[in-house]
Parts: structure tokens; sequence; C-alpha cells
């Protein structure tokens, strides 16, 4: 028998109802879900870890660095703890002069979203879901940074020597070596940084930033217990221009 056409408009109209009520609910969903996730990053931001400690007036000078976006941390290419030429050496790099340079800045990534966004106005949606639903590789992204200044983006922390040969430690785990001890050396953006195969996975929960964050928490600094964006380590390090926390 037939189907009149009022009943195809009721039947219609109830699969539209139920997939209305379907989209609500998974809006509503995905909603909640940023929501607790910003909450909680929020929280984990502006809770210390290592609440009392206290920058020594002597040691070694580091700087946290951001460029709105990423953090990494700032350190002397040489010192009497840690010569990091014998680690990232100046051959790896297209123009090896910029191995001169007195301090390096180590980030730490996915490696997709790294190499496939050499610039912003490259990101696409499906490189930052991928990134933080599907990695399974990253990167450490090296610097050469020639006397660095001071500033909102750069700002100085002094560590006591033994922090910071804990810091040397820590980040030089990161490096995946090849099956000779090698460190592995990949194409960088221009003349003066490099990437390299590393250790880690990155998520939701262990980004860029809180790569950072983790480092200077495991060697006693006080910052957020969980710094998923880069104002979440920013905050807790004094601004040169004069602007503090």
């Amino acid at each position: 028998m037939p189907i009149s056409s009022g009943a195809r408009t009721r039947r219609l109209f109830v699969i539209v109802r139920a997939a209305g009520r379907v989209a609500v609910r998974t809006l509503v969903i995905a909603l909640a879900l940023i929501a607790s996730y910003l909450g909680l990053a929020l929280a984990g931001s502006l809770l210390p870890a290592n609440n009392d400690w206290v920058e020594p007036r002597q040691g070694v000078q580091i700087f946290v660095y951001s460029n709105g976006i990423h953090t990494g941390i700032v350190v002397p290419t040489v010192n009497d703890v840690q010569d990091w030429r014998t680690v990232v050496k100046a051959e790896h790099l297209p123009n090896p002069r910029y191995g001169a340079s007195d301090h390096l800045l180590f980030g730490w990534g996915e490696r997709n979203f790294y190499l496939k966004t050499p610039t912003w106005s490259d990101l696409r949606i499906s490189i930052v879901a991928k990134s933080l639903l599907f990695s399974r590789h990253t990167l450490l992204h090296v610097d050469y940074v020639h006397d660095p200044a001071p500033g909102p983006d750069m700002r100085p922390v002094v560590i006591s020597k033994a922090q910071y040969g804990r810091l040397v430690q820590q980040i030089e785990g990161f490096f995946r070596l090849d099956e000779k001890g090698r460190t592995q050396p990949v194409k960088g953006y221009g003349p003066a940084d490099i990437f390299y195969e590393s250790n880690g996975h990155y998520n939701l929960l262990q980004t860029c930033n809180n790569w950072t964050g983790a480092q200077l928490r495991s060697i006693g600094v006080r910052v957020g217990i969980w710094t998923p964006f880069s104002v979440s380590v920013m905050w807790w390090f004094t601004d040169p221009s004069g602007t503090t926390r």
C-alpha cells in the first residue's frame, strides 16, 4: 500500500527531530568537555608546585621564552656544568656559523605539527586534531640564540648549578638516539635552528607548554602544577619590563 504524502512528511519530521536531538546532545557534550578542560587548565596554571622555592642570588641564568603559542627554555651553550656542543652540533645546521651562538632554545612538541606548520598560515584543524589525538612521534626543537635580551617574551630565571645539572640531564633524556647512540637531526625552518627526533608522546595533557613547565617543576622551580598553555608558564616569571605576576 503506497505511503501517503502526509505519512512521508511525518516520518521525515521524526527523523529530522531525532537528528537534531543527537546534534544538540553532541554539542552540549563537546562544550562541557571544552569547559572542563579549560577549567582544569586554569586551576593547574594557578596552583603552584614548589611554592616555597626562592630564586638564588647566584647560579646559572636561564630564560623562559614564549612566542605566544609555544614556550621553551633558553640555556647557555657552554658553561662549567654542560657543553651542549657535544650534543647539538654545529654541523647539523644548514649554516654552521650559527653554532657560535652563546645560547640555545629548547622546545618540544608533536612531530607532524612542527614539520607541517613552519608558519602559522600553514596551520590546519586537521593537523591540530591529528597532533592531539593520534600523535606517535615527537621532536625537540633547538634554536641558536645569541645574546638573548630579557623582555616580556624572554624572562630570565636564576637556578642553582645543581638544578641546572638536573635540567641538563632531563633535556638530554628527550633526545631519541639511533642504534649507535647518536642524536638524529631533522631539518629545521631556517639557517639557525634544527629538530631532533625525541622521546615522549604529545597529547591534550602533555602539550609543548606543559613540557616546559614539567622540566622546571622537576628541578624545584615554582610554576603551575599543569601548564598546557603558554600563559600558564609565563605567568610565573617576572617580566623585566616591569609587569610581574
